[in-house]
């Protein structure tokens, strides 16, 4: 029928595995896809991730193909880092999860992801509270924040500063660490923070009414940075 032996021999052959993609080769491309996935508000989470995987894993599994990636591979990225920095560890493990996650998703790999904290890995780690409680920050008493307000009003340091205003509107640093002057309105004493610095990322801006305290505190802020019609308190 006009086919060649050769070739007709070869097509009865099943077909050779492809060689699949290594962590590194997935590595940025996973992280792209994922950030737009998780929606994170800034870089910021974005580039610890790379930075965490960079440091600790790809040195020493960034070879290796995806399909190839079993628990012994991830127990060899943790192991080091799981007792003496195991926040970071534990940041380490959520990224490798994801990335192997997305590689299954892509046709790179298939059965159970090595990274999730199932029991093979409970085997070799100890949870954090099986090693030690945790000691929570010190506290001060109601009745002690008028002077500690009054300290704060005083200090001539920023970050001094920065305490009191979060005190006195009740908010968190996420909140009034990247805050313009343009959100602050003086005259109907309201601060509008944008819905894209919201916890909650409920697409709706905050509205924060301004004490005779906080405004005084912002006009002192202001002869430090200038005009109030531009740039950050």
């Amino acid at each position: 029928e006009g086919i060649h032996p050769k070739a007709y021999l070869q097509s009865l052959l099943p077909p050779k595995d492809e060689k699949k993609p290594s962590l590194n080769d997935i590595f940025e491309k996973a992280l792209q896809d994922i950030a737009k996935v998780k929606r994170w508000r800034t870089t910021k989470t974005k580039d610890i991730w790379r930075s965490v995987t960079q440091m600790y894993a790809l040195p020493l599994i960034g070879d290796i193909p995806v399909d190839k990636i079993t628990h012994e591979e991830v127990v060899r990225v943790l192991k080091p880092i799981w007792e003496t920095k195991h926040h970071t560890a534990t940041r380490v493990k959520n990224c490798l999860r994801a990335f192997l996650d997305w590689a299954a998703l892509h046709g790179y790999r298939t059965g159970e992801n090595p990274a999730n904290g199932n029991e093979k890995l409970a085997l070799v780690f100890s949870k954090p509270y099986a090693r030690r409680q945790p000691k929570p920050n010190k506290a001060i008493g109601v009745e002690e924040i008028p002077a500690l307000c009054e300290k704060l009003w005083r200090s001539k340091k920023i970050g001094h500063k920065a305490v009191l205003f979060g005190i006195l509107t009740a908010t968190q640093v996420n909140d009034f660490r990247e805050a313009k002057w343009k959100e602050f309105d003086f005259k109907n004493r309201i601060w509008t923070i944008p819905s894209t610095r919201r916890k909650d990322r409920k697409p709706l801006p905050h509205r924060v009414p301004l004490s005779n305290e906080t405004i005084a505190l912002l006009e002192q802020l202001s002869h430090k940075t200038g005009s109030l019609k531009q740039g950050h308190p």
